[in-house]
This record gives C-alpha cells, structure tokens and sequence, in this order.
C-alpha cells in the first residue's frame, strides 16, 4: 500500500484569510512576549542601550524564523477548501512566481481593519447577553402565539356554538296545530338572528385584530434585537484602526534603530567592539 502525504494526511481546514493572518499575529506575538521575558539579555552585563538594539535585531530574526514556519505550513492548509499557498501568496504583474515583500507577504498590500477581529471579552459577553434575550424574546413570541391562537380557536368554536344554537332555536318554524294566538307571540326572527350572527362576528374580528398586534409587538421586539447585535459586531471591528497603527509603529521603530546601533558600532572605538563582544556571546547563549 503506497501512502502520499499530500493526499492520505488530512489537512488543516480554517475558514478564511483572515483566521490565518489572526493564528500568524498571534504566533509573533508569542514570539516577542518571550523575547521580552527572557532574563539571558538582562543578565548579560551590557548597557540598557546595547541590550534594546539586542532584542531589536533578535525579533528581526525571530520575524523571519515566523515566515519560514508559515510558509513551510502553508502547505498543510485549506482556506476555504482552497491551497493556502494560492490563497495567501499572489504573483507581481511580471507572472514571475515571486513572493511578495514582508507587507505583502501573505497576499495583502498592507493590513486593513477587516483582516481580523481581536478578542474583546466584555464585548463578546456582551453580544452572548442579547443573544440569550433575543432567543429568550423568540421562545416568549412562540409561546404567545401559540396560546393565542389556542384562545382564538376556542373563543371562535364556543361563539359559533352559540349563534348556531339560536339560530336553531328562533327560526324553527312554529307547530302547524298552534293556536292563532300562540302563533302571534313566536313569530319568526330571522332579521333578529341576522343581526345577531353580524355582532357575533365583529367580536371575533375584533378579538383576532388583537391578536394580531400583539403577535406584532413581539416580533418587532425581536428584530430590534438583531439590529443591535449587528450595531455590536459593527463596533468590533472599528477598534482594529490602532492595532494596526502600533504594529506598523513598532516595525519602524526597530529598523531605525537598528541603523542607529549600525552607526554606532562603526565611529566608536575599543570600548564598543567589547560590547559587540559580549552581544555575539549572548546570541550563542540564546541559540544554545
């Protein structure tokens, strides 16, 4: 039995780009929190400006070491039953298969605010609260209808009752044998009964326009709050603006001081190449 990895293993299924590119954040993320906690730079005995270019130049490197795992796992991916690769990497208008540069490296000219959502927990428990309303409302809507309806058939059956009964009992025609005088004090009353079987039937008419609004009320109640929790979910993602702003702040902040630290090695004298020493010493450390 021959066994392909690329068709036996299943691959990963994730649902859109987006839920990529948020997996990816997260992962440098990570990256950069154990970078920052890590005591082998603060241990070193170098200056607090030669530890920052430090850490600068080593999340450079860990930036990188993040794309070469993405892009050796791209292939082990599904978006959308689609290949990552496709799906993440595009072609320059040359058709020359080239990766794009870091902005653009997973198929996005620059990060805008609905690439991903980030997590906001009173936000999110916020739309489960309206969620559980909106459900709680439609179950009570149901409900309502239903005994209404239930109501309404029963008030219809007993007046229907009613008006068949009376009809029945006025316009029964009189005995043949009764007197002249019996005759006269029951005479017909079809008119009567017409009027009667008139307002039997304004009552219903009435009772089931209540209903009716009632039943209304309830689902405009229920529609208010789908409106809100799309006004919720609309709100999300406006908070995206500043993390994007920050991200792109940092990322010029460690190039230009990685330029600043590069100028610096080259005007100064013994005292530096020491310090350029005891870095190289604490990156072996690091990679050990």
């Amino acid at each position: 039995m021959n066994f392909e990895p690329e068709k036996d293993v299943p691959k990963i299924k994730i649902e859109s780009k987006q839920d990529v590119l948020y997996i990816k954040n997260e992962f440098d993320s990570l990256l950069q929190k154990c970078l920052e906690s890590s005591t082998t730079i603060g241990n070193s005995g170098l200056d607090e400006k030669t530890q920052n270019a430090l850490k600068h130049i080593l999340l450079q490197d860990l930036g990188k070491y993040s794309e070469e795992v993405w892009s050796d796992a791209s292939c082990n991916i599904l978006v959308n039953g689609m290949d990552c690769q496709e799906v993440m990497f595009s072609r320059h208008s040359d058709g020359i298969g080239r990766k794009l540069d870091k902005l653009q490296k997973y198929g996005l000219s620059e990060p805008s605010k609905d690439d991903y959502e980030p997590l906001d927990e009173s936000l999110n428990e916020e739309v489960r609260n309206l969620k559980a309303k909106a459900d709680e409302l439609l179950i009570r809507v149901t409900e309502k209808r239903r005994e209404n309806y239930g109501v309404i058939e029963q008030a219809i059956k007993d007046e229907l009752e009613k008006v068949c009964l009376v009809a029945t009992k006025e316009t029964s025609s009189p005995d043949l044998d009764m007197s002249e005088e019996t005759a006269k004090t029951n005479p017909y009353k079809i008119s009567g009964n017409a009027d009667l079987l008139s307002e039997k039937i304004d009552s219903i008419i009435h009772k089931l326009s209540l209903a009716n609004n009632e039943i209304q009320n309830q689902y405009n109640l229920v529609n208010k709050l789908e409106s809100d929790l799309s006004l919720l979910q609309s709100r999300s993602i406006n908070n995206l603006d500043s993390n994007i702003s920050k991200t792109f702040s940092i990322a010029e902040s460690a190039i230009l001081n990685k330029n600043n630290f590069v100028k610096d090695s080259s005007s100064t004298g013994n005292t530096k190449a020491s310090n350029h020493s005891k870095t190289l010493k604490v990156v072996e450390m690091i990679l050990d």
